[in-house]
């Protein structure tokens, strides 16, 4: 009886985050905002040509970041083009799951032949129940299949700031997404293409002690204070990322 109890708790607990975030999603106390597209060019046309390809999930469509110029995607997009001329493509659907990325968006964005892709998923799926194991096992199919392309991936930050969310359940959405952001990482370490962009350090406390400086109208998706902070994580790994695309 002890060891079902161990399992199934944590079950009971995602079952009624699910329930939670379903509920205030469709709440009309919210406003609605919409997804958009930050594909673009960037840079000096005399650059050597450098195609960024991003799949995701409202992450990557930016909902309520205005201008849209600050939404993270156009701000690393902006790092590169310091070296390159970037055509910037993106493939991100707003409430993405991993499966939706690897059933919807992978095939048409590895079509576009990336010199590297960005990949920013698994929020939804830690918000809206996806079993870890199951994540963890498409994101293991993602990192294959991407396999030779050098790819930047973020990572998941503590869903527990989230202000549009009961008190008593951000606790859970804190588990989740920290047990999602660490099977993230378990990927990476086994694929040397892969990049990862951190998510979770002191900078990210201020989403905690200043969420409406940081999260959009709807207290759900993060606004463009959000997004530049956001940035600075992915701005980190643009090296790296450059480096490994001169050398393959």
């Amino acid at each position: 009886m002890k060891k079902r109890h161990i399992v199934t708790q944590p079950l009971a607990a995602a079952t009624l985050l699910v329930a939670q975030v379903a509920r205030v999603g469709h709440s009309s106390a919210w406003p609605s905002l919409e997804n958009q597209d930050p594909s673009g060019t960037f840079g000096n046309p005399s650059s050597p040509a450098l195609r960024i390809v991003v799949v995701g999930d409202s992450s990557v469509t930016a909902p309520g970041v205005q201008p849209l110029d600050d939404c993270w995607v156009r701000l690393t997009a902006q790092q590169f083009a310091r070296d390159y001329y970037v055509t910037l493509i993106s493939h991100g659907v707003g409430g993405a799951k991993i499966a939706d990325v690897l059933n919807g968006q992978l095939s048409p964005a590895l079509a576009d032949t990336p010199d590297i892709l960005l990949v920013s998923i698994g929020g939804n799926d830690a918000l809206r129940g996806t079993p870890l194991g199951r994540f963890e096992e498409d994101y293991e199919r993602l990192a294959i299949a991407t396999a030779g392309i050098p790819t930047g991936v973020g990572g998941i930050g503590d869903f527990g700031s989230i202000p549009r969310l009961p008190t008593f359940a951000r606790s859970i959405a804190s588990v989740r997404s920290a047990s999602t952001n660490r099977a993230i990482t378990r990927i990476v370490v086994k694929h040397p293409h892969l990049v990862k962009a951190n998510a979770r350090d002191p900078r990210f406390k201020a989403f905690f002690t200043d969420p409406y400086r940081y999260f959009a109208a709807d207290h759900f998706h993060l606004a463009a204070e959000g997004h530049r902070l956001i940035a600075q994580a992915w701005e980190e790994i643009v090296p790296t990322l450059a480096a490994m695309h001169e050398t393959t």
